[in-house]
């Protein structure tokens, strides 16, 4: 793209930018300049040792290294190829899953406008890499514009030769550059700093001309030699040839004229106050005078104001020839994602108690990329997948993405495998008499997979319904909205929200937070749009959340006027310093505000919150229920004594098990537990039933599924969008056979991961692993407390230390060289096999004893060490 004209609109000014691409980099090296330089007055008139001091410090360093890493790449950098392919495509049209978003894609690079929560999942379906994308555009300044970006820097990427080839300009609103610096230290934010107003932004993007083919004919009549000299020709430089002569690209190029270049609108404009800034805007003076041609204008704006006429009198100005595409959530509810439709029909036709069916419900076709959608005159109301090109390629793609979702199929398919179709007939048959009435409370699993979110699983996000009147979150991960709008359905979805009483945070990780500004932005909409008096949400978390909560506050409003805090990590401190100790337990109940609601209203009768070994501030709940059952949610949290002692007797245990079982090193480096782990504190705590959650992205589909598990009879593999109750319980724990035949294939890869894994230990035969190169693991067994191992000491240090004073001796009293510095290396090599409890003096002692037969045994006979054997 040659051009991107950046036109800020606001109700009391209008401000335009035009940023071309050669000049980008200097501009961003202009704006770290000017950062750093702040930063170093802010330094020179004050402490160096005070918070802020020490922070400046750190910003100094940081954009020090980011300029030079930009300098470098500036030095090294080639001229951008012009792309012979340019579309937008629609990411989503703000139905279902997720916000509106679209995408210019090119063969070379992409540029996404307005980056919704949930994005970094959306992409993959789409066949967008998140390595190309390199630029991202924001057409307002809210968090809903916003939510994505953190999600979407932490998606894991291909291997990159250097950090330079992961750089994401942000373009967009002033106030930002806070946010993400306290976010990503990797971002580059390309926000004007001198505007002072709230804006919305409009973005006209122009092509370059495509490029001219290099003519063969004209080639031929110069008698010009083939070499890599063509690539020069055809990118426009002159050349000079072996022979002296200098060519001229324009003595080479095809004299065929290209076809006049299109260019596109887009636009959100939230208010019709801020409409006559684009009116009058100079830029787009030629394209509504029809002197240059618009291809599209691409609408982020709300019906509200698209449907008056002063908006629609500014859309006919550009002419009958161009087409409005509409993405502000009017467009038809459909699909987004195949994967997670799919295993959710999949799912619904073994168990439709535990899986109902996902909205829209009933869907039952196929959505093409090049599909005709919705049209009202030359407005496009436009369906996800949808692409339209600003540039068409000469070869199309034979395969583009597209959602298939026939239901008949994929039964089919089911059916296909008898083993398969065997376990899914057993399991309708038993399950019935299966079946009870006790159906509260029920627990919705909205996120189950670890750290980042995959095709199959959202991240951590647990919905509790403890009666009809009452709902709680346990963690609400990143997309945790868009999961409930399509588990539910939008109706019932704002019914939910308003009986949304509490949420309760496990820990300061992103993974179990980042959905929550969304939910209370749609709860508080929900409450005025239905004239109900407002009622603050009640979040419980711990102070690295709270920390995150300002950041947010400071530059997207003031989210936590509309939440009553409970500090975690404030109460424990407080009871700590009464107590004169540690505190372990803290009983919630009496900080649950009863102007809000009460605790009996919430559905329970007391909650817990119990310190765990995950983060520092990591915590699990323990819920009590009107009926004395206890519901205890580990969080994020290696094995602790600490949950299985006050959770004794639980009637479900929720825990997580991010690893297999082989991966212990792993779980222990991260803090995490394995399934067996999770399973032995399941027995210790006596939980009735145990619900294995927050898997490792390794595991898209399902994990590993031992047969200890199945044999229990009291284990569920949690899946996304699977609701339980206390009466489900037994029927979740008989789908592990089911789900074994159905995702024999994901299994058997899985295990031949891990076969290949063990393998690649084996065959290396280190002594000790690396946990961050599991190639190299050499994974840790237990010693068994009865074996002859664990009841002996290792030998070795005693006999080396024994052994060195032998030869200090006779380096001493014989004046032999050579065994003087045999005594050293005994002593060297006992202080390397010492323990920790050994005796210090003694090694120390020996040490001694060996230098100063060394010294004394050069003083007492400087001649040459002669070998014992040499006289014989």
């Amino acid at each position: 793209m040659n051009v991107l004209h950046y036109i800020l609109a606001s109700k009391l000014c209008a401000v335009v930018f035009s940023v071309k691409n050669e000049q980008d980099i200097e501009g961003i090296v202009q704006a770290l300049n000017r950062q750093i330089s702040e930063y170093k007055k802010y330094l020179a008139r004050h402490s160096h040792d005070t918070y802020l001091g020490r922070k400046a410090l750190v910003s100094v360093e940081t954009l020090s290294k980011e300029l030079a890493d930009i300098q470098q790449m500036n030095k090294t950098k080639t001229l951008p190829a012009i792309p012979s392919s340019v579309s937008i495509e629609i990411i989503s049209n703000g139905t279902a899953h997720l916000r509106p978003c679209v995408v210019i894609h090119t063969n070379y690079k992409d540029y996404l406008f307005n980056c919704p929560e949930g994005t970094s999942r959306f992409l993959a379906s789409n066949r967008l890499k998140a390595i190309n994308l390199t630029d991202i555009f924001f057409t307002r300044d809210t968090w809903d514009h916003f939510a994505g970006v953190s999600g979407l820097l932490k998606t894991p990427v291909a291997s990159s030769s250097s950090k330079l080839e992961r750089v994401i300009r942000l373009h967009g609103s002033h106030n930002k550059m806070k946010y993400f610096e306290s976010q990503n230290d990797h971002t580059d934010a390309d926000f004007p700093s001198t505007m002072t107003t709230k804006l919305d932004i409009a973005f006209l993007i122009e092509l370059k001309p495509p490029r001219r083919p290099l003519d063969i004919q004209k080639i031929k009549k110069l008698r010009i030699p083939g070499g890599p000299h063509m690539k020069q020709l055809k990118d426009g430089e002159n050349i000079t040839l072996p022979d002296g002569r200098l060519i001229k690209a324009e003595e080479v190029l095809s004299d065929v004229k290209t076809k006049p270049s299109h260019a596109c609108l887009i636009v959100e404009c939230s208010d019709l106050r801020k409409l006559r800034s684009l009116q009058d805007n100079t830029l787009l003076r030629d394209y509504n005078n029809q002197n240059r041609n618009l291809r599209y204008i691409v609408h982020f704006t709300e019906n509200s104001v698209m449907s008056n006429d002063e908006y629609k009198s500014w859309m006919a100005s550009f002419g009958e020839s161009v087409e409005h595409i509409i993405v502000n959530g009017s467009g038809p509810c459909l699909p987004h994602m195949e994967a997670v439709y799919r295993i959710n029909a999949i799912l619904n036709h073994i168990c439709p108690k535990l899986f109902p069916p996902l909205y829209p419900k009933g869907f039952n076709g196929t959505i093409q990329q090049d599909d005709d959608c919705e049209k009202s005159g030359n407005c496009l109301y436009v369906r996800p997948f949808q692409r339209y090109f600003l540039r068409k390629p000469i070869n199309m793609d034979s395969s583009p993405p597209n959602v298939s979702l026939i239901r008949t199929d994929l039964l089919l398919q089911l059916r296909e495998d008898s083993e398969t179709s065997e376990a899914i007939d057993l399991f309708t048959c038993t399950s019935k008499s299966l079946e009870g009435a006790d159906n509260w409370p029920r627990i919705c699993f909205l996120g189950t997979s670890s750290a980042v979110p995959t095709n199959f699983r959202n991240v951590s996000a647990y919905f509790l319904q403890f009666n009809e009147n009452s709902c709680i979150f346990v963690d609400c991960g990143e997309g945790s909205y868009g999961q409930l709008r399509t588990l539910f359905g939008d109706i019932m979805c704002e019914d939910l929200l308003l009986k949304l009483k509490a949420v309760f945070i496990t820990h300061g990780h992103q993974d179990h937070y980042h959905g929550i500004f969304t939910i209370v932005q749609c709860r508080k909409e929900i409450f005025m749009k239905r004239g109900i008096t407002y009622k603050p949400l009640i979040v419980v978390g711990g102070s690295h959340v709270l920390k995150v909560f300002r950041d947010v506050d400071r530059s997207f409003g003031n989210y936590t006027q509309d939440m009553h805090i409970v500090n975690i990590s404030k109460i424990f401190w407080t009871l700590s310093q009464e107590k004169g100790g540690p505190v372990e337990v803290v009983d919630l109940t009496r900080e649950m505000p009863a102007e809000i609601s009460s605790i009996e209203n919430l559905g329970f009768k007391r909650v817990i919150a119990v310190k765990v070994n995950h983060a520092r501030t990591a915590v699990g709940y323990i819920f009590t229920d009107l009926k004395n059952r206890k519901f205890v949610f580990s969080g994020d949290t290696m094995p602790c004594e600490r949950l299985v002692k006050h959770g004794k007797d639980a009637l479900i245990l929720v825990h997580e098990s991010t690893f297999a079982d082989d991966e212990e090193a792993h779980a222990l480096y991260k803090k995490h537990s394995t399934m067996k782990q999770a399973y032995d504190v399941a027995t210790k705590m006596g939980a009735k039933n145990l619900v294995l959650t927050h898997f490792s992205a390794k595991y898209p589909k399902v994990p590993p599924l031992p047969d200890y598990i199945e044999k229990a009879g009291n284990v569920t593999i949690a899946m996304d969008n699977m609701i339980i109750t206390p009466s489900d319980l037994k029927l979740s724990a008989n789908l592990i056979p089911v789900l074994r035949a159905v995702f024999a294939k994901e299994i058997v890869e899985i295990m031949q991961r891990l076969v290949g894994v063990n393998c690649s230990c084996v065959k290396i035969n280190m002594q000790n692993g690396d946990v961050k190169r599991p190639g190299r693991i050499v994974r840790y067994k237990p010693v068994d407390p009865q074996s002859s191992l664990s009841l002996t000491d290792d030998p070795i240090p005693e006999y080396m230390n024994v052994l060195g004073m032998v030869f200090s001796m006779c380096g001493l009293m014989m004046r032999m060289k050579w065994c003087a510095w045999v005594a050293l290396l005994c002593s060297c090599v006992s202080f390397v096999n010492a323990r920790t409890s050994d005796d210090a003096k003694q090694i120390v002692s020996s040490f001694m004893l060996s230098i100063s037969a060394v010294v004394m045994s050069y003083l007492q006979n400087p001649q040459p060490i002669v070998p014992p054997w040499a006289n014989l």
